[in-house]
């Protein structure tokens, strides 16, 4: 699980950069870990969920970011005592993907 994370790490960094299309292999390698490690309600999943939502969506590929945007909800959905900053990074998400 330590290597999920340590991709995600680097991935949502990368995405902070604007280096989107190089954040997408991180977070997609993570996101993979982390769906066959974790619970479905993992704030884990959701927080790479969200951040390579926002990744496709500056990649212009609005249905893959879209379809991790309702991941991420769900998620979220199922977890009500989900920690602030899981939240904020799904609605950072929300509005990077307003326009899609």
């Amino acid at each position: 699980m330590l290597e999920a994370r340590v991709l995600a790490a680097r991935g949502q960094s990368l995405l902070a950069l604007g280096r989107s299309a190089d954040a997408r292999g991180d977070l997609e390698a993570a996101i993979a870990i982390m769906r066959r490690l974790h619970s479905p309600t993992s704030p884990w999943r959701l927080d790479v969920a969200a951040s390579l939502a926002r990744a496709y969506g500056a990649e212009h590929d609005p249905s893959r970011a879209r379809g991790l945007l309702a991941e991420a909800r769900d998620i979220a959905r199922q977890s009500p005592a989900l920690a602030p900053l899981f939240r904020e990074h799904l609605r950072q998400a929300e509005r990077a993907l307003s326009g899609l």
